[in-house]
Formats: C-alpha cells, structure tokens, sequence
C-alpha cells in the first residue's frame, strides 16, 4: 500500500515541487557555482520530473550518468573530431545527470548512505576518466594541438606530453580529496569537512574559484566542450594541469595551518 502511495506520489509531482526540494544548504553553495546555478540546476527540474513520471530511481540515474559519461570520455579520447564533439556533449549531459539523481532521492524520500557512497564513487570516477582521456585524445589526434603550438606558444610540443599532463591532472584532482578523507579521520573526532572548512566561506576568493574552475561540475566541462570544437583540447589539458597541481599544493598548505592549530 504504501509502494502504490509512493509511485502515485512520483508522479503527481510538478516541477515546482521538485525545485522547492532543493535544500538551502546547498543553494548557498551553489550560489556562486555559474554554470550549475544558471543552467545545471534549473535544467535538471523538468529532467527529474520526466524521470519520476518513468519511475525511475535516483540510484539507477547515477548507474546511467556513469554510463552515460564513460562512453563520452572514450569517444573524447579514441574518436573522429565530430565523436569528439559527441563525447564532451555527452560528459556535459553526465553532468547534469549528476544533478538529477539528488533531486529524485530527495522528491521520494529515498536519500541513504549508499546513494551517496554511489554518487562519490561517479564523481571520483569522471574525475578520473576526464583528464586522462583529455590527454590520450589530444596524443591521438594533432588538430588539438598544432593550433595550440603554433598560436600560444610558438614551439613545438611533443604530443606524448600530454598523455603525462592528462594523468597528472587526474591524480592532482583526487589528491586533494584523499587529504581531506585523511584530516578528517585524524583530526575532525567524526565530523565532516566541508569545502568551507578548508577553504572559508562560499563567498571566499579560493572557494569561488574552486567551484567554478576546479570542480568538474563548474565551468570545467562546458570549457572542456569549447576546446574541442575550437581544436584547442591540448590548451584545456595544459591548463586544467596547473589548476589542479594548484589546488593540491594550495589544499595541503591550507590543511597543514589547519592542523597546527588544532
């Protein structure tokens, strides 16, 4: 009985009733989040409205993002130029999946630790996948990067750099997050460490600049499709490597003072 009440729920529930869902916790994060503020969020309302009225639950949501962003990263690495293009669009609508299975879980109540554990383990995933797959696709095809040689450095590039750049990227971008799951466990006696924690405020200059240029689910990934459609894939793996080799130089420093005055 209460099956059939939950489903009847689903799908009598409107767009708007999605959005006012949204927890205020996370719009104040959001809030200086661009790309997800003005375009992920609001998209994701009236996916998530479809995928109730499907019956669809937010853990098979994250299985398909997954899917869905795995397939793009190995078309951005061993495609054509256009299953370049098909591969960012497709980790670009990963990401907007990413957003869908948070309101589903919330709108049916269905929120759990597994489905968090799952969501991490996606994004950790992606992560990976992005920037590695970003350098084998610029080692593999020299349009996306003879533009960047001859226009922004005026030298020659030894494409099998980049294959070092993109894992590079990748490791940069999970370092950060090992340390955090580390100073928590040594020093936070169980509580959980939010970015705020390590970085200050969400108005903060570092905090800023982390959601909008370092998470993937800021600006990285429309940036991500821009360079591939420009050729210019080779600058957005040189670019994202000394981002992310920054954050993790400036994450150790910052949980060191934290840890000193503890």
């Amino acid at each position: 009985m209460n099956k059939n009440r939950r489903k009847l729920n689903r799908k009598k529930l409107t767009v708007e009733d999605i959005r006012s869902q949204f927890p205020k916790e996370k719009k104040k994060f959001e809030k200086y989040n661009l790309w997800v503020r003005r375009i992920i969020r609001p998209s994701s309302y009236y996916l998530t409205w479809l995928f109730l009225r499907l019956g669809i639950s937010a853990n098979n949501i994250s299985y398909f993002s997954l899917i869905i962003g795995s397939i793009g990263c190995m078309l951005l690495a061993f495609n054509t130029y256009k299953g370049m293009i098909i591969g960012a669009l497709l980790i670009n609508f990963y990401d907007l999946l990413d957003s869908v299975d948070g309101n589903m879980a919330r709108c049916t109540n269905t929120c759990s630790k597994y489905g968090a554990l799952l969501d991490n383990v996606v994004d950790t995933t992606m992560s990976v996948l992005l920037f590695s797959c970003a350098g084998i696709g610029v080692f593999n095809h020299s349009e996306q990067w003879i533009n960047l040689s001859s226009v922004f450095i005026l030298t020659n590039i030894d494409k099998s750099v980049f294959l070092f750049l993109g894992c590079w990227s990748s490791l940069g971008y999970i370092f950060p997050r090992l340390l955090g799951c580390m100073f928590q466990k040594l020093f936070s006696e169980n509580r959980f460490i939010g970015r705020e924690d390590v970085l200050g405020a969400p108005s903060s200059f570092f905090n800023v600049l982390a959601v909008n240029f370092y998470n993937i689910t800021g600006l990285v990934l429309p940036m991500l499709l821009l360079a591939v459609i420009f050729r210019l894939l080779g600058l957005f793996v040189i670019l994202f490597a000394l981002i992310n080799t920054s954050a993790f130089i400036v994450s150790v420093l910052l949980l060191i003072r934290k840890a000193r005055r503890i």
